[in-house]
């Protein structure tokens, strides 16, 4: 699975980010118009994470952006939000941000490689400090290993990319190149993620649940895309896919899952099918129901 996330201070706004696959063609938009499947995350301390899709008029790629909405004032804490896209260790990745409010912290960033809430790289603009710092997080120990002084203003939309290429990171800001660095503590392209249950309702062109570890349900209700799969979990409740709807004659490819529940496929067009991805039959605990018989 190609999976990133965000990662916002107190009160920041966040436009449509773009990833693009190193050494491919292929890119990759987030847009905030549609509904967009992510999780919420925190390292460190504190309450609850808000993440909240909301209208802003002044954003430069449409009017809904994502949110980080909480004022809690605990230190050290640093909300993130994943995004189920297809884990790519070698990326260029672009996002814009928004500064908004918050006197503990005031940042925005992009967060790669990452395999939990806890381990993964970070590069953040801090409009309170006014830098752009590189940083990577290990066992929930965040430690810089690069970055520069750098003009963040506060209540201005502004450009932070970040390209990675094995070991070598790069950072951007407003289009300009601020330095590079190495780093190899982190290979790969992360998330062996533990959950209790995942949900995903609408979603975006290609949905993807993968390499994961959930300890309770999956439920995929809903979803119109080009391409769906499901592919190398261990669930330890019940897969439920239930009325989806797909371009692609082969476009939901249930593979190579252990399940100690049920998996169970109910009005999916096309059903649920081995396709390319050269995959295994799903180990089931329960009974396969529905379109899911023969999976």
């Amino acid at each position: 699975m190609r999976r990133r996330s965000l990662l916002a201070g107190a009160l920041t706004s966040l436009t449509a980010p773009r990833l693009h696959a190193q050494g491919t063609d292929r890119m990759t938009r987030i847009d905030f118009e549609l509904p967009v499947a992510f999780q919420a995350m925190l390292t460190g301390k504190g309450g609850p994470v808000a993440w909240n899709v909301i209208d802003d008029p002044t954003a430069p790629a449409g009017s809904k952006v994502l949110a980080q909405t909480s004022t809690d004032a605990t230190d050290y804490r640093f909300p993130l939000a994943v995004f189920e896209q297809p884990v790519l260790q070698d990326l260029d990745v672009v996002v814009r941000f928004k500064p908004v409010a918050g006197e503990v912290d005031r940042a925005a960033g992009l967060v790669i490689r990452l395999t939990d809430r806890n381990n993964y790289y970070v590069v953040r603009a801090n409009a309170l400090e006014d830098n752009v710092r590189l940083y990577k997080v290990t066992n929930g120990d965040r430690r810089q290993f690069a970055g520069v002084s750098a003009k963040v203003p506060s209540g201005k939309w502004q450009e932070l990319r970040l390209k990675v290429q094995g070991s070598r990171f790069e950072v951007f800001f407003e289009g300009k190149s601020l330095y590079t660095a190495n780093d190899a503590t982190i290979t790969g392209g992360g998330r062996t993620q533990d959950c209790t249950a995942v949900a995903v309702y609408g979603g975006p062109f290609y949905s993807v649940v993968e390499d994961s570890t959930v300890g309770g349900n999956v439920e995929i209700r809903g979803l119109h895309s080009c391409w769906l799969g499901v592919i190398r979990n261990h669930v330890g409740g019940t897969v439920r896919l239930i009325g989806n709807r797909f371009g692609d004659p082969d476009a939901m490819e249930i593979v190579t899952n252990h399940i100690g529940g049920n998996l169970a496929c109910f009005n999916n067009n096309p059903a649920a099918q081995v396709g390319d991805s050269m995959g295994q039959a799903n180990v089931v605990a329960g009974q396969k129901r529905g379109e899911c018989k023969t999976a």
